[in-house]
C-alpha cells in the first residue's frame, strides 16, 4: 500500500486478453503495476521496466521489457483497456482492500468523469484460478463498465460479468478465516 496509495495513473497497457501494466506516477517517481488474471500464472506485482540502455546484449537474449510489451502492437487496444484509458488515465489510486482470506483485491480510484465530477471507479482483480477475472466497476451504481473476461449464463450458472450489470462478488467459500483462528483450532 504504502509503495501505491495517492499516486496517479499515467498510462494504462493491456498486454494480453488478461494481463493488464498499469504506469503509476508521484513526486517520488514512477511505479508499474502488473496484473495478470490467466488461470495458472494469475498475480499481482511490481514490475521495474529498464530502459533501452538495459537491454540485453547476446543475440537471442531477451530483455525484461520484452515480457512487457503488448501483443497487440501499434493496432486499435481491445476495448477492455480502451474503458480503462478513458477512465483511468489522469485518476488517483486512493484504496486498495483485500478480502481477508480470499485472492480477490480492489483498487479504488478517484476519477475525473466526463461532466468534470468526480466518482469513484474500481479494478477488481479476482485471482481464483480458472475462474480469475479483472472487473471495472462504478462503485456508486455498482454496474460493471468492463472485464477482461466476459462470462455469460451459458458459460457460468454461479453469475454473469457483462457490461452494464450489477456487480457481485464470487460465491464464498464456507471456511474459516484463517487469520482469526487460535493456534489450537487450527
Amino acid at each position: 500500500k504504502p509503495l501505491l496509495l495517492n499516486r496517479k495513473v499515467d498510462k494504462v497497457h493491456q498486454l494480453a486478453r488478461d494481463e493488464i501494466l498499469i504506469n503509476l506516477r508521484s513526486k517520488g517517481g514512477a511505479v508499474s503495476l502488473f496484473m495478470s488474471a490467466q488461470s495458472v500464472y494469475g498475480r499481482m506485482c511490481l514490475v521495474r521496466i529498464p530502459s533501452g540502455k538495459d537491454s540485453p546484449k547476446e543475440p537471442g537474449e531477451k530483455s525484461v521489457f520484452d515480457r512487457y510489451k503488448s501483443k497487440y502492437g501499434t493496432n486499435t487496444p481491445p476495448n477492455f483497456c480502451i474503458v480503462l484509458r478513458r477512465h483511468l488515465t489522469g485518476a488517483t489510486l486512493i484504496g486498495i482492500e483485500q478480502i481477508p482470506g480470499e485472492r480477490i483485491v480492489d483498487f479504488v480510484f478517484s476519477c475525473t468523469d466526463e461532466v468534470g465530477g468526480t466518482s469513484i471507479k474500481v479494478l477488481t482483480a479476482e485471482i481464483m484460478g480458472r475462474h480469475s477475472n479483472l472487473i471495472f466497476w462504478d462503485k456508486d451504481s455498482k454496474k460493471i463498465l468492463a472485464a477482461s473476461h466476459v462470462v455469460t449464463k451459458e458459460m457460468s450458472r454461479q453469475r454473469e460479468v457483462l457490461p452494464n450489470l450489477s456487480y457481485e462478488r464470487p460465491p464464498g467459500q464456507d471456511r474459516p478465516n484463517i487469520f482469526l483462528l487460535e493456534d489450537n483450532q487450527i
